[in-house]
C-alpha cells in the first residue's frame, strides 16, 4: 500500500510541477510549482477511495461474513459491552484501510507547508475526512445489521 500511495502522490506532484498560471499584471503565463497542492489533493482522493468507500464495504462484510460463518452469535453472547464490540467491529475489519489512510493523512501533512491554502481550512478538511470516514463505516455497519435483521 505505501508503494502505490507513493507512485500515484509521485505522479501528482510530477503533473503539477510546472504549473502555468495566468497572469493579469503581465498578461502572461507564469511556471507555479503546483505540485504539493496536487499531492494534497491526490492524498484527499485516496484518502475518500481507500478509507471512506474501501473501508466502509469491508466494515459491512465483515458483519455480514461473520453471521454467515455462524460466529455472530458467539460474539453477542461473549464478555464484551457493546461499545467494546462496536470499536472492534469498526476498527477490526477496517485496519488496514485506515493504515492506507494514515499515509494519505501524514501525505497531506507533509504537503501542508507548501501549500498557498488557509490553514484554517487545511484542519478543517483533514477533521472532516476522519469524521466522514468514521460515520460512513458506522453508517455501513447499521445497514448491514438491518439487512442481517430482515433476513
Amino acid at each position: 500500500m505505501p508503494l502505490v500511495i507513493g507512485l500515484i502522490l509521485f505522479i501528482a506532484y510530477w503533473n503539477g510541477k510546472d504549473s502555468s498560471v495566468y497572469n493579469p499584471e503581465t498578461q502572461s503565463f507564469d511556471i507555479v510549482n503546483k505540485g504539493f497542492d496536487y499531492i494534497f489533493l491526490g492524498a484527499i482522493l485516496l484518502f475518500f477511495a481507500i478509507v471512506v468507500a474501501w473501508g466502509s464495504k469491508n466494515a459491512s462484510d465483515g458483519i455480514v461474513d461473520e453471521y454467515n460463518n455462524r460466529t455472530w452469535d458467539w460474539q453477542r453472547s461473549h464478555n464484551l459491552n457493546p461499545w467494546e464490540m462496536t470499536l472492534g467491529k469498526l476498527l477490526g475489519t477496517t485496519l488496514y484501510n485506515w493504515y492506507g489512510g494514515a499515509i494519505c493523512l501524514g501525505s497531506m501533512l507533509f504537503s501542508w507547508p507548501f501549500l498557498t491554502w488557509n490553514q484554517t481550512e487545511l484542519v478543517f478538511t483533514i477533521l472532516t475526512l476522519i469524521i466522514t470516514a468514521i460515520a460512513c463505516h458506522s453508517l455501513s455497519l447499521i445497514l448491514a445489521l438491518l439487512a442481517i435483521r430482515k433476513s
